[in-house]
């Protein structure tokens, strides 16, 4: 379909909070462009799992940097969990798992949490709307 035509998007939101927040919130999702990624680098969940990919890609030297972690300490907070391993100055990845199969791109955690669709009327004349509308109405 060239630019000047109309389309329809499909979305199947799953019980996950990012989902039921675009589902909630679509001009949020349809508003703004999707090549601009927003994480908070800081937060400790995130900060954990990206070391732990880190690890597993290439041993980690004490004189690296991460942020503005305290490496070491978080190095050896891994190694005590059975993460990490120190040999040689460095820490290496030891675990049997692969650390990338816990990380996800949309979400920090993998609960679910479930909030009902929002009702759109029928009225309504936006492109969402209608959508919906569209997608009520197919057979199933």
């Amino acid at each position: 379909m060239s630019a000047e035509g109309s389309s329809c998007a499909v979305f199947v939101a799953s019980s996950a909070p990012l989902d039921q927040f675009i589902v909630q919130h679509p001009d949020y999702f349809f508003g703004s462009s999707p090549e601009h990624a927003h994480i908070q680098p800081d937060n400790l969940e995130i900060l954990v799992n990206h070391l732990k990919c880190a690890a597993f890609e290439l041993p980690i030297s004490l004189d690296e940097r991460f942020g503005s972690v305290d490496l070491p300490a978080l190095c050896e907070q891994l190694g005590e969990a059975g993460f990490l391993h120190q040999s040689g100055g460095d820490w290496h990845w030891i675990d049997e798992a692969y650390p990338a199969d816990t990380v996800s791109l949309r979400s920090v955690t993998s609960d679910n949490f479930v909030r009902p669709a929002a009702y759109i009327p029928s009225s309504d004349t936006s492109p969402i709307a209608s959508c919906t509308e569209l997608l009520q109405s197919t057979p199933k």
